[in-house]
């Protein structure tokens, strides 16, 4: 079902094939089925090939309706995310086929999400909601589904399609969290030290108990650890953290580099990795990726992660939501950009503007509603391979006019101040969105 090969296996549900198999066998021409799937055939990379609803060379699986109840627990026991699909077989053209109607159904107010299964469906009923959505593939026939709101799937035309301009980031991979991201305890100017902490409990792996180190902090920057860190429009990490970037890339030539520097002008630092040489070389990313190389070297790394102006987003959020994050003083170093961690998706700006710009775009809600629509719920990562936003124009008066606006918002503490800006926002950025074309 996938042309990936980093998908399919164990993600391939079982009732796709199914799905599929019934059709083709026991299915006659305009012969209609209604099955229980799991919903994210309709929104995982590793469906494109259900998606393609193409049973063999003459006939076709037209989707028809979905009932989604993934808010609801309709099976006792099932931690899967439960939709009810119809569809029909044809041998006719699949074009016209969307908008397809998408129920999503949830708990209402004082109802619990299990449904007991022995109850009548008159007693379901009174228990839910039942939103109507409208479904379209997000780019070509197989892509993702979005599912929105009756009617705002067309208002995002301008900004619908991979970008050509903007690419999506992702924040650094050490494995070992209790020994790459520590706080600073303490300062000695006068050997250029700081003293850290490793941190058991910041993982699943033992690292051992807690210890302190004396080290050079040329190694460290202030870290964006998860999504806790900011709100929209709004950055305040909730940890005093700093995280070790041993390369400041993950081709030959960096690798070589940090390895002279940090085994000939860092002892301390190199001192504090020994001490856990075993487990760094026990890391499943630097086994696969970075095997060749000294033992306590990070992946996902490059340039890109010390631009001065990341726009930051969670991989793993309920709702979407963006910040910009800058820089912050770094003991005995001066200010340094913050580095995200593998959990968080960044864009890496050079220029101000242009990234508080990009941050008012994505909390627009159109531009929330577009991302979380064709995004499963548990992971939002390259956003920007089905989304395209117009150019930051430093003549366009809107343009400068939101920069300006978000770059003040995030200096506002109060929640209740923030969403009423935040609001202003939304609406001028859909403004930008419905005059511009692509890039």
């Amino acid at each position: 079902f996938s042309e990936t090969k980093f998908h399919g296996g164990n993600e391939l549900d079982i009732s796709g094939m199914i799905t599929y198999t019934v059709a083709d066998k026991w299915l006659k021409n305009n012969g209609k089925l209604l099955f229980v799937i799991t919903q994210t055939h309709f929104q995982s990379p590793s469906s494109q090939g259900f998606r393609s609803f193409k049973i063999n060379q003459e006939y076709h699986l037209k989707p028809l309706q979905v009932d989604d109840l993934k808010d609801l627990k309709p099976f006792s026991g099932a931690a899967n995310k439960t939709v009810i699909a119809s569809f029909q077989k044809t041998n006719r053209s699949m074009e016209n086929v969307y908008p397809i109607p998408y129920k999503i159904w949830s708990p209402k107010k004082g109802f619990r999400r299990a449904i007991d299964e022995h109850v009548y469906l008159k007693e379901v009923l009174a228990g839910v909601n039942i939103i109507s959505n409208e479904a379209h593939p997000v780019d070509e026939i197989r892509s993702p589904w979005a599912i929105m709101k009756p009617g705002n799937f067309a208002k995002t035309d301008t900004i619908r399609g991979k970008s050509v301009w903007i690419k999506g980031r992702k924040g650094i991979t050490a494995d070992l969290n209790g020994i790459y991201m520590v706080e600073i305890l303490d300062i000695d100017k006068s050997r250029n030290l700081v003293q850290i902490e490793t941190r058991p409990n910041a993982g699943k792996k033992d690292i051992g108990v807690a210890k302190k180190f004396w080290v050079e902090p040329d190694l460290l920057y202030p870290m964006i650890k998860g999504a806790s860190d900011f709100k929209s429009c709004y950055f305040s990490p909730k940890n005093d953290l700093y995280i070790f970037v041993p390369n400041k890339g993950i081709t030959k030539k960096f690798l070589l580099e940090a390895e002279d520097i940090i085994e000939n002008d860092l002892p301390k630092t190199y001192k504090y990795f020994q001490s856990y040489k075993a487990l760094l070389l026990d890391r499943s990313t630097y086994k696969a990726r970075l095997g060749k190389y000294s033992y306590y070297h990070v992946y996902n790394v490059g340039e890109y992660s010390f631009s001065p102006y990341k726009v930051i987003w969670a991989e793993q959020s309920g709702t979407f939501k963006a910040a910009v994050a800058t820089n912050k003083q770094v003991p005995l170093q001066g200010m340094r950009p913050f580095v995200p961690d593998h959990k968080i998706y960044f864009i890496d700006c050079t220029k101000k503007e242009e990234a508080f710009y990009l941050c008012g775009l994505l909390n627009c809600t159109l531009v929330r509603e577009y991302i979380e629509s064709h995004t499963i719920s548990i992971q939002v990562s390259n956003i920007f391979k089905h989304m395209e936003f117009p150019r930051f124009d430093s003549k366009c008066k809107k343009s400068i006019y939101l920069a300006n606006l978000v770059e003040n918002i995030h200096k506002i503490a109060g929640e209740k101040d923030r969403v009423e800006q935040i609001a202003k926002v939304s609406i001028l950025a859909e403004e930008i969105i419905s005059i511009s074309s692509k890039a």
